[in-house]
């Protein structure tokens, strides 16, 4: 019962976190000092999309760990692109990060 109404109250959480954001999942892990969000890229995105990681102006302290592309899970090294419509995982410490452009310096 504890580990079920943990999961609900990490949901709820998660939704109230992520209200007027574009953020898919939100997960704060390491006592709450790191968030793991999942965004949706969208047209909106295009300074991002189709560039190599190695030439994307990231902030401090954030990493793209994870693109889901299709039904694949890519790992990110510097000449990954991200592409329109795939769901990238982003970890950071900063908190506040509402939209995947939010993580260019």
């Amino acid at each position: 019962k504890f580990i079920t109404a943990e999961h609900i109250v990490r949901y709820v959480r998660a939704m109230q976190n992520s209200l007027g954001s574009n953020v898919e999942t939100l997960y704060k892990i390491v006592d709450n000092q790191v968030e793991a969000l999942e965004f949706t890229a969208g047209p909106e995105c295009r300074q991002l999309l189709d560039r190599p990681m190695k030439d994307l102006p990231l902030k401090q302290g954030v990493l793209v760990g994870a693109i889901a592309r299709d039904k694949e899970i890519v790992i990110p090294d510097g000449n990954t692109c991200i592409h329109e419509g795939d769901h990238v995982v982003v970890v950071t410490k900063t908190t506040g990060t509402d939209d995947l452009m939010d993580i260019l310096g």
